[in-house]
């Protein structure tokens, strides 16, 4: 009995739960547009559709859905992500829903989005149930005809996918882990690049004795430096007064070679240099010879100038001099300053020449007197053109006003007659025009009206005029406001006059006075010179006491009596030398200590690089050893690891040769039998065989006498050699525990005849009812799908089959969706 799958829902029929995928979700993916849900909890579902009714689109979805990528289409174009969109659309959304123990998912739906180039969300499998079903449980259309050719591809030193599946089956996965572990350990470059600590090991092994032989020709440099500092020292003490072989120890003397010997010259120096604290000695002199030096300029100045006779006669010129300034400030100094004091009040700014100032204040307010004079003109000049033109624009506008009116007036009435004239008399005076004999009455009218325009021109050429001429007039306003903010008022004009004669007094009572200020003045600056000259002469009489006392300062400063003389400049001459002569001796014992402060630092840098270097080869030396230790238990490791590599690879080959034949040869044989049953060739596998990259498989056919024969692709037909590769297929899908028992064809029977489709049909009702697989086909030929459902159909209770048909059959009522259940057939059982 055949019941839809929505009307199935309605009554309430419970749906299978123990196949692992239970629906579909599709929403605008390749041909399949907008959003279909499809039901797929059966063991076996049938897909129906013509050729581009999206079966293909359907299975693609599905294996995105469970595993997060299409591999036929990615083998393809790597792009193809983008493609996934149905055409117009942005993305495609798939949701597929399994059951909960073959996913890790929260929600056992959850969707995935596809468009651009990326995909988002999480696949419905796990990550092994995808892998499985991806290379074990889906048989995509594109791969079927190819497939023994996929199988049998290898990129580089990869294994292909057929000896990957072999391996899986033979259970050497560990076995062959271990050996890809251990196969570095046949080359030793190669071990280096895997363990890391072992290259590491070998290179500072290396780096240890090229650090050595370094770290040793150091320490000969570093002896060859301590000696050559030691003879530096040794000669750079001397001048100090050391002497190191004297100054030592017994044993030391013998030969300044141990440590503690050159540690006593280091000490001895510095010692030495301590206690002679040359830098303040030299400080002290350096200031005594620059007070003598300031001391002899004093002397080479006081030399000069002039005796202590002179001094009392420029004593009574100062006060000469001084008697006559007084005079001249309590009589003429006060006429002076009431001047000054006139001028300021006038505004006068005085200064080195008081007259040159008074004229020119004069000058200016002179200037603007005779300023207010011509401006005064100028406005009665602007107030006069002023009226003229304001005469001539009341003269214009008169005249424009008369000539619009009489045009304006004249026009309109003439053009209303123009409208009215029908003949040649007159609608005014009822008048015959045509009795004057100078034409029509509408060519007068007309004649008159262009007339009128004309004199519109010269209506237009007096407005452009007293346009023109209102600019000048407010042009001529603008120029009398100037002119009138320049004048003064009557009340500043009379000042500035009295302030002129003010002035000119003041000029002249400047003439009267400068004859007796130039006095004043020339008798200030001799009042001046003659106290300087005193002051001069009264220094020079106490300089050489002064340079006296100096030098007895510096005397005892040098710790040495005053010499003897009666001339200063002799007893001055005697100290500069000898502060000249110590300072050159300080100078020469500077230099030594330098030398031998500097000799003691290299020998004390020189000891230390020797310590350092005998040191550092003591490291080396010791670093050397460790690591070519570890290089030694390296190699030893490596020498174990190969023989458990050889072990290994013994082992496999013996497992290889033994299982191989007895096992995939075996199911191989039987499931292409059971859908090719007139085929002489059987395809198999040759004997494997081990290199380097990993298991190498040939695959062959046996003729059924036992004779072998070419490669399958040689041997079979094309149909036959479909068979080949979809009974291989099934064949490494069975020769393993499933992680997901389900199988996906995509129109797996397109190239069989009715006998491989019969045994095909059988086979598929063996793998779903006996091997509990869940089995989706996916069909385009009606009869085979009709065919197919028949077979396929439930056998007993509890098994269903579901079909599904795409194209104009899902457009039905019940979509396209048909569960079918086994019903206990009545008649028979009667």
């Amino acid at each position: 009995m055949s019941t839809p799958a929505s009307s199935r829902l309605r009554l309430g029929v419970s749906s299978m739960t123990d196949v692992p995928i239970r629906s579909i979700t599709i929403s605008d993916f390749r041909r399949l547009d907008g959003t279909r849900t499809l039901p797929l909890d059966a063991p076996i579902v049938l897909i129906h559709g013509s050729n581009g009714a999206g079966k293909t689109s359907l299975l693609s979805a599905l294996e995105l859905g469970l595993t997060g990528q299409i591999r036929s289409l990615e083998r393809q174009d790597s792009r193809y992500i983008a493609h996934l969109p149905t055409l117009g659309r942005d993305f495609a959304v798939v949701r597929v829903e399994v059951d909960r123990s073959f996913t890790d998912n929260d929600d056992p739906a959850a969707p995935l989005t596809a468009g651009g180039s990326r995909i988002e969300g999480t696949p419905a499998l796990t990550a092994e149930a995808a892998n499985f079903y991806g290379e074990r449980c889906y048989l995509d259309q594109a791969s079927l005809g190819r497939l023994l050719e996929l199988y049998q591809h290898r990129e580089g030193k990869q294994e292909s996918a057929l000896a990957q599946f072999v391996n899986e089956l033979l259970g050497l996965e560990q076995l062959d882990a271990l050996r890809t572990g251990l196969s570095a350990a046949n080359d030793l470059r190669s071990l280096k690049k895997l363990a890391d600590r072992l290259d590491d090991a070998t290179t500072r092994a290396d780096y240890a004795g090229a650090d050595l032989t370094e770290t040793t020709r150091d320490l000969t440099d570093a002896r060859v430096e301590v000696d050559r500092a030691r003879a530096a020292a040794q000669a750079a003490a001397r001048p100090l007064g050391i002497d190191p072989p004297e100054g030592l120890t017994d044993d030391a003397a013998a030969g300044l070679t141990d440590g503690n010997a050159d540690e006593r010259v280091i000490a001895a120096i510095r010692r030495v240099v301590a206690d002679q604290n040359l830098d303040t000695e030299r400080t002290l002199l350096l200031d005594l010879q620059r007070d003598l030096i300031a001391l002899g300029g004093r002397l080479d100045g006081a030399a000069d100038r002039p005796s202590t006779h002179d001094l009392k006669q420029a004593r009574e010129q100062l006060n000469e001099a001084a008697q006559q300034l007084d005079l001249w400030d309590r009589e003429v100094r006060p006429d002076i300053e009431a001047w000054q004091r006139k001028a300021r009040a006038a505004g006068v700014a005085l200064d080195t020449d008081p007259g040159a100032a008074v004229a020119r204040t004069l000058n200016e307010v002179q200037h603007l007197l005779d300023s207010q004079g011509a401006l005064r003109a100028e406005q009665h000049a602007i107030h006069s053109r002023l009226d003229s033109e304001q005469q001539h624009l009341d003269s214009l506008q008169e005249r424009l006003l008369d000539a619009q009116e009489h045009a304006t007036a004249l026009v309109e009435g003439l053009a209303s007659i123009r409208i009215a004239l029908t003949s040649d008399v007159c609608p005014v005076c009822d008048r015959d025009y045509a009795e004057l004999g100078t034409g029509q009455l509408g060519a007068h009218v007309d004649a008159k009206v262009t007339q009128l325009s004309q004199q519109g021109q010269n209506l237009l050429d007096l407005r452009q005029e007293r346009d023109a001429l209102w600019a000048t007039i407010t042009g001529t306003q603008r120029e009398l406001g100037a002119t009138t903010a320049a004048l003064l008022e009557p009340t500043q004009v009379r000042e500035l006059e009295e302030r002129a004669s003010e002035l000119a007094r003041l000029g002249d009572a400047w003439q009267l006075l400068r004859p007796a200020v130039e006095t004043g003045r020339t008798m200030r600056m001799a009042e001046t010179q003659a106290r300087r000259r005193v002051e001069e002469l009264e220094a020079a009489s106490s300089e050489e006491q002064f340079a006296r006392s100096e030098l007895s300062r510096s005397a005892n400063t040098l710790r040495r009596p005053l010499p003897d003389g009666d001339s200063v400049r002799a007893i001055w001459e005697v100290l500069s030398a000898e502060v000249r002569s110590r300072i050159d001796e300080i100078g020469k014992q500077a230099i030594a200590q330098r030398k031998a402060i500097l000799a003691a630092e290299q020998m004390e840098q020189a000891l230390r690089r020797q310590a350092d270097a005998v040191s550092r080869v003591a490291d080396a030396a010791q670093r050397r050893s460790e690591w070519e230790t570890c290089v030694k238990e390296g190699r030893r490791r490596q020498a174990v690891a190969r023989a458990v590599f050889d072990a290994a690879t013994d082992v496999r080959a013996d497992v290889v040769q033994r299982v191989f034949t007895q096992s995939l040869n075996s199911v191989w044989r039987s499931i292409f039998s059971r859908l090719a049953p007139n085929e002489g060739f059987i395809p198999s596998f040759g004997i494997p065989t081990s290199s380097k990259s990993g298991l190498e498989l040939t695959l062959r056919t046996v003729h059924r006498g036992g004779r072998e024969g070419g490669s399958p692709q040689m041997m079979l037909s094309a149909g036959n050699l479909n068979t080949a590769a979809l009974s291989l297929f099934l064949a490494l899908h069975l020769a393993v525990d499933p992680a997901i028992p389900c199988l996906v064809f995509d129109d797996p029977v397109q190239a069989m005849d009715e006998v491989h489709v019969n045994q095909f049909a059988a086979l598929i009702r063996m793998l779903a009812r006996q091997h509990e697989r869940q089995v989706v086909i996916a069909v385009h030929e009606r009869e085979l799908f009709d065919y197919l459902a028949l077979e396929l159909s439930p056998a007993y209770d509890g098994d269903e089959l579901l079909t599904i048909e795409l194209g104009e059959r899902s457009l039905d009522r019940d979509h396209g969706i048909i569960r079918h259940t086994w019903q206990h057939d009545v008649a028979i059982s009667g």
